[in-house]
């Protein structure tokens, strides 16, 4: 059975005093004792197929997700209002937890779950860093939404089999730059130039790994 955990530590820079530290396991209000983290717009869980109608704004979404299955897990957004638009946002083979982005106009959505075992689904609005930030962690992640300037650079390793894929996104949802795509181990420095503002990254990986973001001077 092939099982991806997106388990993840966010940290400043050596030096300074640690503002947050967070699993990015997706994990629903039973796991946190009924309490949901700040930004929860939805949540959902079940065994088998599923889905769920939920109400969401504009924009870059964060789905946390998890699956204790061994066949086929798929999870879309469908639009319901005029022509349907369907989202994917998940298609894995085997148990899962991590969390991947989705870019959403605001309206009505179903969230809509083919699953042979128990699964649980988290929608949230992702909240905000500033830099210098470093994440590290394995398997399927999304960072706060960033605060970077004009010139940032972007500093990654990975170590594991199959793809190692990071993107930048703006807060909207839109996908602007392809910061790594490789597979296999990983050990980069990218320089990232764009106009100041908030965006998000997205890492997608079967192994571990660790990224940082600075400003460039």
């Amino acid at each position: 059975m092939n099982r991806r955990t997106a388990t993840a530590t966010i940290s400043r820079r050596p030096g300074a005093v640690a503002l947050l530290a967070v699993a990015l396991v997706a994990t629903l209000a039973v796991a946190c004792g009924g309490d949901e983290p700040e930004g929860t717009v939805a949540t959902a869980s079940g065994v088998g197929d599923g889905s769920k109608t939920v109400e969401l704004a504009g924009g870059a979404h964060v789905v946390d997700l998890t699956y204790s299955g061994t066949d086929l897990f798929q999870v879309e957004l469908a639009g319901t209002a005029g022509t349907v638009v369907v989202i994917p946002v998940l298609t894995h083979l085997g148990a899962y937890e991590g969390s991947r982005i989705a870019r959403l106009a605001a309206g009505s959505y179903v969230l809509d779950v083919r699953a042979d075992g128990a699964w649980s689904a988290r929608i949230r609005e992702p909240g905000q860093a500033r830099l210098p930030f470093a994440l590290s962690g394995r398997g399927d992640a999304v960072t706060p939404l960033l605060t970077l300037s004009s010139r940032s650079e972007f500093v990654a390793t990975y170590r594991g089999e199959g793809e190692f894929l990071v993107r930048v996104w703006t807060a909207r949802g839109a996908s602007l730059a392809v910061l790594a795509d490789t597979t296999g181990d990983f050990d980069g420095v990218v320089p990232f130039r764009a106009s100041p503002g908030l965006y998000i990254i997205s890492i997608e990986s079967r192994g571990d790994w660790t990224i940082e973001v600075r400003t460039l001077r």
